[in-house]
C-alpha cells in the first residue's frame, strides 16, 4: 500500500512532463515526503532477492500516473470504461502467473475486505 501511494505523485509528474500541467505548490511538500519514505520503505525489500512483487508494484504505480494523467487531461472519456479496461487488461496480464488456489482461505478474506474498503 505504500509503493502505491506513489501513483499520485507519478500522475504529476506525468502531467508536468507531458501536458505541461502546473503542479499546486501546496503539493510540493507531499510529494518530496512520499518518495522519502518511499525510500525508507523500498530499502528494506532491496535485501530480500525475489523482487518480482516489488517490480509488479511499481510498474503498477507507473500505470497508474499514467492513468491519473490522461483521465486529467481528456476529462470526457468515461471512467466506468477506462475502470473496466483496465481491470481486463490486468485479468489478462495475471492469468498465466497467478496461482489462486495456493492462497489459504484467511488471505482470501484479507483481500475481500481490502476491495470493500479501498473501493
Amino acid at each position: 500500500m505504500f509503493i502505491m501511494s506513489l501513483w499520485t505523485v507519478n500522475t504529476a509528474a506525468v502531467s508536468w512532463r507531458y501536458f505541461r500541467d502546473k503542479t499546486s505548490p501546496a503539493l510540493l511538500p507531499s510529494i518530496v515526503g512520499v518518495i522519502i519514505v518511499m525510500g525508507i520503505v523500498g530499502s528494506g525489500s532491496l535485501e530480500s532477492p525475489p523482487l518480482l512483487g516489488d517490480a509488479l508494484a511499481l510498474l503498477t504505480v507507473i500505470f497508474l500516473g499514467l492513468n491519473g494523467a490522461l483521465l486529467r487531461r481528456y476529462p470526457k472519456v468515461s471512467r466506468m470504461a477506462v475502470v473496466g479496461l483496465a481491470g481486463f487488461f490486468m485479468a489478462l496480464i495475471m492469468f498465466f502467473p497467478a496461482q489462486p488456489s495456493s492462497y489459504p482461505q484467511s488471505t482470501w478474506l484479507i483481500m475481500g475486505a481490502m476491495g470493500l474498503l479501498s473501493a
